[in-house]
């Protein structure tokens, strides 16, 4: 293109989505649970300086929201999927869809936890490569893992 040199990358972020070269939504994903991280460790190190109100209002303000676009994005998904016009009614494209609310996902996802824990299921490369997220877990002693 006009002799310009065109640099190919693995990811890009364009208006707040990183866009991966696989079409795959496992970096966007990442940074939004990375955000999250930063948030809570910051609720975190504050916990002993801060009122329990503080920190709630700090949570409702800070965190909260990122899961509340989640939920935008998936509804943005579901109108695009089927060609549903803006003000739809959205437990209507859930039905005609088949999907789950991401709050039942999660509830989905922790009960499968849960079933692999105790029947043995959950091994340890599995616990292993799920800690390796770049996250900082912070036990309840205060000792860091």
């Amino acid at each position: 293109m006009n002799n310009i040199t065109i640099q190919e990358v693995n990811v890009y972020k364009h208006l707040g989505v990183t866009l991966s070269h696989n079409l795959s939504w496992t970096s966007h994903i990442d940074e939004i649970c990375l955000k999250i991280i930063k948030r809570l460790d910051l609720l975190q190190r504050s916990k002993f300086k801060l009122t329990r109100n503080d920190l709630e209002q700090l949570f409702m303000s800070f965190v909260l929201p990122i899961f509340d676009k989640l939920d935008k994005v998936q509804i943005c998904a579901m109108q695009i999927i089927t060609s549903a016009i803006e003000h739809c009614h959205i437990q209507g494209l859930y039905e005609d869809l088949g999907w789950h609310t991401l709050s039942q996902w999660r509830s989905i996802h922790k009960l499968k936890w849960i079933y692999k824990i105790r029947n043995n299921l959950a091994t340890y490369q599995y616990w292993y490569h799920q800690l390796q997220k770049n996250v900082t877990i912070i036990f309840l002693d205060g000792s860091i893992m």
